[in-house]
């Protein structure tokens, strides 16, 4: 088999293998039937039941994670959007008949909730803080950087053609430098998904941030071994490069995975 007849293979694979993982989609039961079927928020879309909040004692499902925080935001904008619920949506543990209708007058769990309100918005008041809603868009530069970095060298050690080796030398660096932003803008952004989701007793932000976190440091560590393996023509320092650049490629993908569950639900 040629050179560019393996190349083609292998381009071939990573075609495939990229369709499938965006195109796959979790089989699981029926979600249940949600008291507020559609999202308060954009009342076109149907509600999630991986997105909610307990407000003035009832329980209210977006979604996504970007309309709960919007709706936490300012709730008075979109209680309109909601029909009173006389018996559902009641907070686990609460009695029906003691639950007011959604947008009723204050009580204790008005107060609270206002109370948190104002600590959100105060929160998220300065410029800095709202440097977080361009995380989500952020994260896509390294995922594309390391994968293709990860492909362009795949395809210089079939083909031996410097042109791909030097591709994946410059993507590796843009690559850990966009993951270091990616991670700093989640840090501001974080506030928005507290409380979203649970896999297997895990908050599904903790398993983001920790996978983001150690993502960025395995970027990180593949650019300097990338500058150090380039300079000294080290055959032993190129293998552990490449080792740790496909490592990084698949934990930036999966971080990825993670954090879309944080907005659209597994």
């Amino acid at each position: 088999m040629s050179s560019k007849e393996r190349v083609a293979l292998v381009v071939l694979f990573w075609v495939l293998f990229l369709t499938a993982l965006s195109s796959a989609e979790a089989a699981g039961p029926a979600p249940p039937a949600l008291p507020n079927p559609m999202c308060p928020v954009l009342t076109d879309q149907k509600a999630n039941p991986a997105f909610f909040v307990d407000y003035q004692g009832r329980r209210i499902y977006f979604c996504c994670g970007k309309c709960r925080g919007d709706f936490l935001r300012n709730p008075s904008a979109y209680l309109a959007n909601l029909r009173p619920l006389q018996t559902a949506a009641t907070v686990p543990g609460s009695s029906p008949a003691s639950v007011p209708p959604v947008g009723a007058p204050s009580s204790e769990a008005t107060q609270e909730d206002s109370e948190h309100h104002h600590e959100h918005e105060h929160g998220n008041e300065g410029w800095l803080e709202r440097l977080g809603v361009f995380h989500p868009a952020a994260v896509h530069f390294p995922i594309a950087l390391l994968l293709v970095a990860a492909l362009a060298e795949i395809i210089a050690f079939f083909s031996s053609a410097s042109f791909f080796r030097s591709a994946a030398r410059f993507n590796v660096l843009i690559g850990a430098a966009g993951a270091i932003v990616a991670m700093f803008l989640g840090f501001l952004a974080e506030d928005e998904y507290h409380g979203i989701g649970i896999l297997a007793g895990v908050p599904l932000l903790t398993i983001h941030k920790s996978l983001g976190i150690s993502a960025t440091v395995l970027a990180v560590f593949t650019a300097i071994l990338s500058e150090w393996s380039q300079r000294r023509e080290s055959l032993s320092l190129m293998r552990f490069y490449r080792a740790f650049l496909f490592v990084a490629a698949v934990a930036v993908a999966v971080t990825g995975f993670f954090g879309g569950t944080l907005v659209y639900g597994l």
